[in-house]
């Protein structure tokens, strides 16, 4: 339960999320909930689901059963691969974004330019997105997450293939959104012992558990 003072995010209770080729195989998830200032991690192996409770979380994914209660805040995505818009610009993948949110154009470019800077991307703010690895995509993400300053931002894999210079600002970048910003972040990862440091809630899934049932 939600203790006083604090504000819910995202809460699931008795959801099944609709997966398959048939869209017939349901997977229960375990009831869950996320409040600002909190991190949930989920880790599982492929196919188990984890995916697709991030995105049910944000309202991507809407093929399910059971009470799923979103607050209405400006959340973002930092996809596991792609997420960006491979013919535009590192820049304009922040930027727009920023413009479409109904900032003018000066402030929108001043929080781009922030971002870029935050997350050491200014050498590459003109360079086309569908040419850079994908550790840089990943960063991209983060730096258009950090630009929006969203309430709520789902994760998948955070590290991507990153060295360790930039898991530790990835790293410091979570720490200060959930300390400071009171954000909330809800994570799907293979790797949940690096994320101790966020003292996450921790959600098991399996792609052999029980949980996964068939629905005739």
């Amino acid at each position: 339960m939600v203790g006083v003072g604090v504000s819910l995010l995202v809460r699931f209770s008795k959801v099944q999320l609709a997966g398959g080729v048939s869209g017939q195989q349901f997977i229960k998830c375990p009831d869950f909930e996320l409040v600002e200032g909190a991190t949930v991690l989920i880790k599982g192996d492929s196919g188990s689901g984890k995916g697709l409770i991030l995105r049910t979380a944000v309202g991507l994914y809407r093929n399910y059963k059971g009470l799923v209660e979103r607050r209405k805040v400006l959340s973002a995505f930092v996809f596991a691969d792609g997420g960006l818009q491979t013919n535009l610009s590192v820049e304009k993948n922040i930027l727009l974004p920023l413009i479409f949110s109904g900032l003018d154009y000066p402030e929108a470019e001043k929080m781009c330019y922030a971002a870029l800077q935050n997350f050491d991307l200014l050498s590459v703010a003109d360079q086309i997105s569908g040419t850079l690895s994908k550790d840089l995509v990943k960063l991209v993400q983060y730096a258009r997450a950090d630009a929006l300053k969203p309430k709520l931002v789902c994760i998948e894999e955070p590290y991507a293939e990153m060295d360790l210079r930039r898991q530790d600002m990835i790293d410091a970048w979570l720490k200060h959104f959930t300390s400071y910003r009171k954000g909330g972040l809800l994570i799907s990862t293979s790797l949940p012992r690096k994320m101790r440091f966020l003292s996450p809630k921790l959600i098991s899934l399996s792609k052999k558990s029980p949980n996964k049932t068939i629905i005739n």
